[in-house]
């Protein structure tokens, strides 16, 4: 078979880590897979980069990028009473500064997470070069990137990307502890993770410790780093130090009460909620590589048992199937149930289901799998464009024409009132409000909202238009109350009464 061989890692003297590849090891054919596969991930990550729409929690993220562009301050909403606390800055401040060079859409807001994500790619490659060989590395970064959660939450606006990101640039500076951009790339990962998750995010550090327990070498050599760059760890020290004197202990207590409170839905037990987040799901959205993925854990766990595994090998094993086990157990405990949750260890995961691929393929990648990973890199990209450009063309001319509106007056707090939405006591914390949220990322405006029960009973005399969100029981509601559909943007409708009727809604009928 014609392949690319990828011998496996050396190491040195018993303290080094996994030794640099020499310049004949670095070929050309490795460089073009690598290539094809940053390539591949940069077609997909950004495939909807232009047409993809945010909502609930994402809508409210961008909302708050967006109040931090908007009022020139990028403390703005973490001081007062109404101070947003539950997440560090870091994500949101990347936002914002996309925003401003981008303008306020879904690819501004999105932007880091996205590059985040494609990072994370490059990252699992690395980080599976040094651990294992190129071969697996490969395959782990093509099944990453491939993978149908992992995609979900990266071309969205969410903190774990950036997490993500951190900690495998952390990771990888500790196993690469003799390069000498190591010292800087361990620091800075940790400064990513603290600042896009908060503190929490480092337990997915402690288990470099668990590595060194089994290989102490490439903690020997990070005893070796200069002392200064753990400088960089004060940034985070910064801005927490700055929260305590804002807001005293606030911060950290909501943070706790946030761990623990319970969203599942009306009905449904905790035992029941963890069953279908971490079973149901996992069991369809990780195809086609969930088989991979649960022979590659069992062969670790076969591997961590036999004496004959090396000790480098076992301690790379001890160190992913400690954390993906850790990380499943941390979410469980969490009330509040979500796959996402897992998004830090899909790069793990995937390692360990590349391992029976290299195997099988005795370390060696053929020829045809990176030439078929360049096509599909530029298929994707290629594709991905074409899409963007005519889908952009109709959906953004009716989001253009409401924020014409906006601009001419027709939408204004004066004019115009929410329906089908409760509004958020004004003397709360920021707090995820899904309508409000769209609306003021979109189109820049805070208008009065009530619920449908309010509309009855409201004196809506002056309101020219109402926005409606879009979606099956609002529409029959809508339908109800006689409101005509003018234009719709996503999921609002902008909609009025019908020409002479009364500025009132009747009750619906019974």
């Amino acid at each position: 078979m014609n392949a690319i061989p990828f011998p496996p890692p050396q190491h040195r003297g018993g303290l080094a880590c996994v030794s640099v590849p020499s310049a004949e090891a670095m070929a050309f054919p490795e460089r073009v897979a690598l290539g094809a596969l940053l390539a591949l991930a940069v077609g997909i990550i950004f495939s909807n980069a232009f047409t993809q729409e945010l909502h609930v929690t994402s809508a409210f993220y961008a909302a708050l990028a967006r109040e931090i562009v908007t009022a020139g301050d990028p403390l703005e909403i973490f001081r007062g009473a109404r101070a947003y606390l539950l997440k560090p800055p870091l994500v949101l401040w990347a936002s914002a500064a996309s925003m401003t060079v981008f303008g306020f859409n879904t690819f501004a807001a999105t932007l880091p997470v996205r590059l985040a994500g494609v990072g994370c790619v490059w990252l699992t490659y690395l980080v599976g070069r040094r651990i294992f060989d190129r071969a697996t590395a490969w395959y782990a970064a093509f099944m990453l990137v491939t993978l149908g959660p992992f995609f979900q939450f990266t071309v969205t606006f969410r903190m774990d990307p950036i997490l993500t990101f951190g900690v495998l640039l952390s990771t990888w500076a500790y196993l690469a502890a003799a390069h000498r951009a190591a010292p800087f790339a361990f620091s800075m990962g940790i400064v990513i993770s603290v600042l896009a998750k908060g503190p929490a995010a480092l337990y997915l550090l402690v288990m470099l410790p668990v590595h060194a327990m089994v290989d102490p070498g490439c903690l020997a050599q990070a005893r070796r780093w200069p002392l200064r760059w753990y400088l960089l760890l004060l940034i985070p020290v910064a801005w927490y130090a700055w929260l305590w004197t804002q807001h005293g202990m606030r911060p950290f207590t909501e943070v706790y009460e946030d761990f623990w409170r319970t969203s599942t839905a009306v009905g449904v037990s905790r035992y029941q909620s963890a069953l279908e987040e971490y079973v149901q799901k996992p069991a369809t959205r990780f195809l086609p590589w969930l088989p991979f993925i649960l022979a590659g854990f069992v062969l670790a766990c076969r591997d961590l048992r036999r004496a004959a595994t090396p000790r480098a090998e076992r301690a790379a094993l001890l160190l992913l199937v400690t954390g993906i086990a850790v990380t499943i157990g941390v979410s469980i405990t969490k009330p509040d149930h979500d796959i996402r949750y897992w998004y830090p260890e899909f790069p793990a995961m995937t390692l360990l289901a590349a391992r029976p691929l290299a195997r099988f393929s005795a370390g060696r990648l053929p020829r045809w799998i990176g030439r078929l990973g360049a096509a599909l890199g530029i298929l994707a990209l290629l594709v991905a464009t074409g899409m963007q450009v005519g889908n952009r063309l109709r959906t953004s001319a009716h989001l253009d024409e409401l924020r014409a509106e906006v601009a001419r007056g027709g939408i204004s707090p004066a004019h115009t009132i929410v329906i089908g939405a409760v509004a958020n006591p004004p003397e709360w914390p920021r707090r995820q409000n899904s309508v409000r949220d769209w609306i003021y990322f979109y189109l820049g405006v805070e208008l009065p909202m009530m619920s449908w029960q309010q509309a009855q009973t409201a004196d809506l005399s002056g309101a020219r238009n109402f926005l409606v969100p879009r979606n099956r029981n609002d529409a029959r509601v809508m339908r109800e109350f006689g409101l005509v559909e003018i234009m719709h943007a996503g999921k609002i409708v902008l909609a009025d009464l019908p020409p002479g009727a009364p500025k009132s809604l009747p009750p619906p009928p019974p």
